[in-house]
Formats: structure tokens, C-alpha cells, sequence
């Protein structure tokens, strides 16, 4: 059995960037995973934080006691980026075969080892699943200054996204980012977002870089990639905030979405 550390973020819900309430999702998708998780559920979660947001010794507590997590601080990738610290936690040192990124608005549904059988170096995903401002074709001049700071060029295959129904080229979505830990994708990543930061010739380069960022180093170093399928990256958004009848998700991506009408999610 192939061994995983699952990491995500969790950050002071009072002082936390933008409106998310990192806390109460925390929770959520622990108590999820260690629920529905299947051969996974007891796998180590480290949820990592910039000393500035620290979460609560309440849920700090809660999680370590009850559920086994580990909280570690990052420092941000780039300062005043969010969410920056998620390139710091992917750079972190893990002693297992594959490490992977959840974003915190994430439920585990039932049990998804099938992701750790996909032999390629990144799972990610898919454009159609993003909001991918920089990769939209109107802004084609701005995207290739991204890829030209980095000595490559960019990508030119066409989507539509789910989420805004736009044209755009690869760009991936980095709620769920799965990759084998003994390659330097973590490190990549890091420096890829530093560098991705510098470029001055894009006036609002750090609105998504995350995303930007992850999209950039697959392609820069070539790493082989597939990208999730909807099984395991249900755009709750993108499917008008609901469950199609027969679906049956493993991962839910419900994208900071109040969810009272499914008991199941309740905290």
C-alpha cells in the first residue's frame, strides 16, 4: 500500500484572508476523511498556516486530540499572496510515497485510493474546473509574459471551463494537487511562485498565482500529469450547488459553499 500525507490549510478564522472561515472547514474535511476515507482515513493530515493567521488553540486542540492532525507553520511563498502558503506546505518534507494538497472547502465522500494508482509525477485539476483569469484569451499577451520570465513557452490547447464558460488555455485548477514526493515538485512549485511574483510587466500578476504558478511548473519542467475526473473533484459550483441524481463523488470541492441541506456535511 502506497503511503500519503494529505496537507491543506487552516487559518485563524477571525484574521484569515478574504471571507473563508478556515476553522469550521478544517473540521469538515477532517472529520470527512477520517469518515469516508477508505484505506486512507487514518493517513497523516498537516495543516499548515502563516504565523500572522495562526487558527485558534480551540480548534487547534480539537483537531490534535481528537482527529491526530499536525498544525505546522509556513512561511507565505510571496507576501500578501493568497492563498501563498499552499506552494510553502507542498516544498515541506514528507516521508511518504505521495503528498496531497486539498483545499480546506473539500469533502471527503467516500474512499479514493484509486488516485494513487495514476503512474505520473502530478494529479491535478482539470481547466474546466478553475477560474482561470490569466488563461482566458483576451489576456493571451499577459499570460505568455508569465511563461516567457520562466524561459518556456506557454501553452496553447483551448477548454471551456465549467465554472465561467470561457475559452482559455491549460491552466489547472490547484484545489487538489496529488504528486509523488520524491521528485522536487514541491520545491519547483515554491520557486515557480517567487519567480511567477517578480513580474512587474503584469500589474495584478498575484490574483490567482496559485493556479498560475502550478499550471507554470508542470509545463517549465515537464512534468507528466493527468487530470482528475470528475469523481474526484466534484465542482459543486459549476453543478449548480448540487448532487446530480446517480452521481456519487469521492472528493467534493463545495468552494467555501454553506452547505445545510445535505445533513451529512454538517460539522
Amino acid at each position: 500500500m502506497k503511503t500519503l500525507t494529505i496537507i491543506s490549510g487552516c487559518e485563524g478564522s477571525r484574521n484569515a484572508y478574504g471571507q473563508k472561515d478556515y476553522e469550521s472547514l478544517a473540521i469538515r474535511l477532517v472529520k470527512s476523511l477520517r469518515k469516508n476515507g477508505g484505506l486512507y482515513r487514518d493517513c497523516s493530515v498537516v495543516f499548515c498556516y502563516d504565523l500572522d493567521y495562526s487558527p485558534s488553540d480551540i480548534t487547534r486542540k480539537f483537531l490534535e486530540d481528537n482527529y491526530k492532525c499536525i498544525f505546522c507553520p509556513v512561511p507565505p511563498a510571496v507576501l500578501g499572496v493568497n492563498p501563498s502558503t499552499k506552494a510553502s506546505a507542498c516544498a515541506m518534507d514528507f516521508n511518504t510515497d505521495y503528498v496531497l494538497w486539498l483545499d480546506t472547502d473539500i469533502y471527503i465522500n467516500s474512499s479514493f485510493e484509486e488516485l494513487l494508482d495514476i503512474d505520473v509525477d502530478v494529479v491535478v485539476s482539470p481547466p474546466s474546473n478553475s477560474f482561470n483569469k490569466w488563461a482566458r484569451k483576451e489576456e493571451e499577451a499577459k499570460w505568455s509574459l508569465f511563461y516567457k520570465s520562466l524561459g518556456v513557452s506557454f501553452p496553447t490547447e483551448n477548454v471551456i471551463t465549467l465554472v465561467d464558460k470561457k475559452p482559455c488555455t491549460l491552466y489547472f485548477s490547484s484545489g487538489i494537487i496529488l504528486f509523488k514526493n520524491y521528485l522536487g515538485f514541491g520545491q519547483k512549485y515554491l520557486e515557480v511562485i517567487r519567480k511567477l511574483s517578480e513580474v512587474t510587466e503584469v500589474e495584478d500578476r498575484l490574483e490567482g498565482l496559485s493556479q498560475t504558478a502550478l499550471t507554470a511548473t508542470i509545463v517549465k519542467y515537464s512534468f507528466s500529469y493527468k487530470t482528475l475526473s470528475k469523481k474526484f473533484h466534484y465542482c459543486y459550483v459549476a453543478n449548480g450547488f448540487k448532487l446530480d441524481a446517480g452521481e456519487k463523488p469521492s472528493i467534493i470541492h463545495y468552494q467555501d459553499c454553506i452547505v445545510k441541506e445535505i445533513p451529512e456535511w454538517d460539522i
